[in-house]
């Protein structure tokens, strides 16, 4: 039986190798490749005769190192209701075209978040946030080369802000006629709501109510609704509005679902 010490030449495309001399009787260097590509690592080896103590030849041991995927962190920000699509194979720096498992955490305050582990090259999540603040979402992406040899790489990270949409809620309302109509959309999302900041687009919903006059049937911009609706029947008249909420830009400029105002007007 023999004794060994062993060293590794040195190769700049990987790390690991043993550079200074160790002994033992197997090589045990955990070699990391993230080179996009083969490297090669040579071992000098000297045995030794355990008995007589006689040094034998230097032989060599070559071994092929093959490459991971190496890929980088990424961070988005989206509005709530948007669909947070991305490339992974767009995070991955050293060129290897690579197959993905990711998965993010069940989220307190948003929705849609892929929580169970998917495969796919592609993270489509239609991503929910009706808080009143940015949320966070973190997913956990494993990369494995695509090649013959199915190199498991370091896992990265993909981290998705999620800005709040303003929400409001459908309300009821009343208002006399040839009296200017002031309804405070800004308190009905603040008081029944979420509370984000907003900037608002409303009209009068089709079909119009042709009883009354005064009613806005375009897109009018403002945080009231200040329509002065004649209504010169004999009966009360209701006219319903739509209300499109956009969040301030401070909360990311995010466009909230459509609500409505039904007015009875007296």
């Amino acid at each position: 039986p023999s004794t060994f010490s062993w060293v590794a030449i040195d190769n700049p495309n990987v790390s690991g190798e043993s550079l200074v001399a160790k002994t033992g009787s197997i090589i045990t260097d955990v070699i990391t490749n993230v080179s996009g590509v083969d490297q090669l690592v040579v071992y000098n080896v000297t045995p030794t005769d355990n008995v007589r103590g006689c040094v034998g030849n230097v032989f060599t041991i070559s071994a092929t190192v093959h490459s991971e995927p190496l890929a980088v962190n990424a961070q988005f920000t989206v509005c709530s209701d948007e669909v947070f699509s991305h490339s992974l194979q767009g995070d991955i720096t050293n060129g290897m075209t690579s197959t993905f498992t990711w998965s993010a955490p069940v989220h307190p305050f948003v929705s849609g978040v892929s929580t169970t582990s998917q495969s796919t090259a592609f993270i489509n999540d239609p991503l929910h946030n009706v808080s009143s603040i940015q949320q966070t979402v973190v997913y956990t992406v494993v990369p494995t080369s695509a090649d013959a040899n199915v190199c498991v790489g370091n896992a990265f990270t993909v981290t998705v802000k999620v800005d709040p949409e303003p929400v409001g809620v459908d309300d009821i309302a009343s208002a006399c006629s040839d009296v200017a109509f002031n309804y405070s959309l800004q308190d009905n999302v603040v008081d029944s709501g979420n509370g984000v900041l907003s900037t608002y687009l409303w009209e009068e919903q089709l079909p119009y109510n042709t009883n009354v006059t005064g009613t806005s049937k375009s897109p009018t911009a403002g945080n009231r609704i200040t329509d002065v609706i004649t209504n010169a029947t004999l009966i009360d008249q209701v006219v319903v509005y739509t209300v499109s909420p956009t969040s301030l830009s401070i909360f990311g400029s995010c466009p909230g679902d459509p609500f409505t105002v039904t007015v009875t007007v007296q």
